[in-house]
Order: structure tokens, then C-alpha cells, then sequence
């Protein structure tokens, strides 16, 4: 079989301004353009985390420590078992680590302006 030019390796490689990746990236309105796609590049990278992810587990993160009884939360015992409603806000939060621990130092301090507060607040 023959070898593939690295150069054509390298044009397959990029995203296409239409590409589904691109589409369905997070969309947390305080981030920027290069946060957004630094994370949409971590979230098809890591095999825990789904095209997403980042956003969903901050909204369930900000919605678990904006509760008055956050610190009751006993699990799913009679949830429905959907990630957006009713989720382990503690998984959450780790997905988000995991996100912080990948990104770059400038990236990093984006969405940790973000996340910061919310647990001070917790």
C-alpha cells in the first residue's frame, strides 16, 4: 500500500469552516474564539468527555452551587437520569478540571474566571 505524502497528512488534518466539530463546539459566551476551539479540540481528544461537555457540566455545576440546598444533594435516587437535569455535579466539576488541567495558560484563565467564582461561592 503506498505511503501518504506528509503534506496531504497535514491538509486532512485541518477542520473545514463547515465541519460538524466546528458546529456543534460549546458556546459559553464569555469565552473566546481560541478558548472555544482549544476546547472543542480537548473535548474530541479525550475518551470521558463528549462534543459539549465543557458547557454542559459548567451549566450543571453553576446550577448545583446556586442552590440553597446544594450541600443535601444525595444523587440520583429517583432522578431521571439525564446528564443535563440531574447529573453528579461532583463528575461535573472533575470533567471540568480535566478540561483546565489540558488547556493553555491563556485559555486556562479564561475559563477559570468562570469557574473560580463558583467555587468560592461553593
Amino acid at each position: 500500500m503506498p505511503r501518504r505524502r506528509p503534506g496531504r497528512v497535514r491538509v486532512e488534518g485541518r477542520l473545514h469552516p463547515r465541519s460538524p466539530y466546528l458546529a456543534s463546539r460549546s458556546k459559553i459566551p464569555e469565552l473566546s474564539v481560541a478558548a472555544h476551539a482549544e476546547i472543542a479540540r480537548i473535548e474530541r481528544s479525550r475518551s470521558y468527555l463528549w462534543v459539549g461537555a465543557t458547557e454542559t457540566s459548567l451549566l450543571l455545576w453553576d446550577k448545583f452551587v446556586r442552590t440553597a440546598d446544594h450541600r443535601l444533594w444525595v444523587g440520583n435516587r429517583g432522578g431521571c437520569w439525564v446528564w443535563e437535569c440531574c447529573g453528579d455535579p461532583y463528575l461535573a466539576r472533575d470533567f471540568l478540571e480535566g478540561v483546565l488541567l489540558s488547556m493553555s495558560p491563556r485559555g486556562r484563565r479564561e475559563l477559570w474566571a468562570l469557574v473560580g467564582p463558583l467555587d468560592a461561592r461553593y
